[in-house]
């Protein structure tokens, strides 16, 4: 009799665990469709959906992964933290989790473990495009923007069309005055990719703090077509309407 219930209870529990994967993957399934649209509005509505997996699922790597690098994709860099910590729990060596969790650990300041994910990518992948833009950028905010730049070089001589890589390069530039290189790095990021929010908004802000408002507002109108909740072109387009 007690070895009855005991198969009862764990078919019971498998049943229950079976049910509850389904609706994670279910929910993961919907984030990712979302998520894979690309544009902010999309990305945020993504959210909801990998919440609700790892909710029923805690143990759902694709679904921690995909949270944090949704998080990560917004600039919410405190929450995408935790989840790409849960992700790297189970899979430590997965190089887009590691590559993101790297970027957010630049943006909140700890510069000693970013430096840890991203030489464990570049060990195993020395040519991986985006672990050499991660470096680049951990380069520019230890204010090595010589090393930065050499980095950057490295990403396009391998992908010539990454526009993050080109936005750094502008930021480098404008920093050191260095005018036409600068607004060059950000009209080749909208040439690289001419539907990119980011490559316009980009270009729309350098003209923009340079004081040249009128050729400001159109590249800040693509921006904000291209992707509507682009919250940060939102000021100085209106600003240069005004103006």
């Amino acid at each position: 009799m007690i070895r009855r219930r005991v198969i009862l209870a764990g078919l019971l529990l498998c049943a229950t665990l079976t049910v509850l994967s389904a609706d994670a993957v279910s929910w993961y399934r919907q984030g990712l469709r979302a998520f894979e649209r690309g544009d902010s509005e999309s990305v945020r509505q993504s959210l909801g959906y990998f919440r609700r997996a790892v909710e029923e699922n805690p143990y759902y790597f694709r679904a921690w992964r995909s949270l944090g690098l949704a998080y990560h994709r917004l600039g919410y860099y405190r929450l995408a933290r935790p989840a790409l910590e849960k992700a790297l729990e189970q899979q430590p060596d997965h190089i887009e989790a590691s590559l993101a969790y790297a970027e957010t650990l630049i943006a909140l300041g700890n510069s000693t473990d970013s430096r840890t994910q991203i030489d464990k990518v570049l060990h195993v992948q020395p040519r991986n495009v985006q672990a050499l833009y991660v470096d680049a950028l951990w380069w520019y905010h230890s204010r090595r923007s010589d090393l930065a730049l050499e980095r950057i070089r490295s990403v396009h001589a391998l992908a010539p069309h990454h526009v993050p890589a080109w936005l750094l390069r502008g930021s480098i530039m404008t920093a050191a005055s260095q005018w036409h290189a600068a607004e060059e790095a950000y009209r080749q990021a909208v040439r690289s990719q001419p539907h990119s929010a980011e490559a316009r908004y980009g270009l729309g802000r350098y003209l923009f703090d340079r004081g040249r408002w009128r050729e400001a507002i159109e590249p800040l109108r693509q921006a904000l077509d291209l992707d509507r909740e682009l919250h940060k072109a939102l000021e100085p387009w209106g600003r240069c309407q005004f103006l």
